[in-house]
């Protein structure tokens, strides 16, 4: 392994601390497992958006991922028909 130093708020150095406590793991672990996650993300979809989604935005996302994987899904022109609403 490679040595990489980086610099962190210490905010987010206290959130860290935080994750790494309750799942009794290093620094390095959670870091490594964070930048696997995110260049799999930015391989698939190079627009990463430059601003964290809140934990209930994620739960959101992991949820219709769900539903959209067991077909659990509507087409945007069916919901916005049911709901009343125009379409272009």
């Amino acid at each position: 392994m490679k040595t990489v130093t980086v610099s962190l708020s210490p905010q987010l150095v206290a959130e860290l601390d935080r994750v790494r406590e309750r799942e009794h793991r290093t620094r390095s672990e959670i870091l490594r497992e964070a930048l696997r996650r995110y260049i799999t993300v930015a391989e698939r979809d190079p627009m990463i958006p430059r601003e964290d989604a809140l934990p209930e935005e994620i739960e959101a996302m992991r949820r219709a991922e769900k539903e959209y994987a067991r077909g659990e899904c509507v087409r945007l022109e069916d919901l916005q028909h049911e709901l009343g609403l125009r379409t272009r």
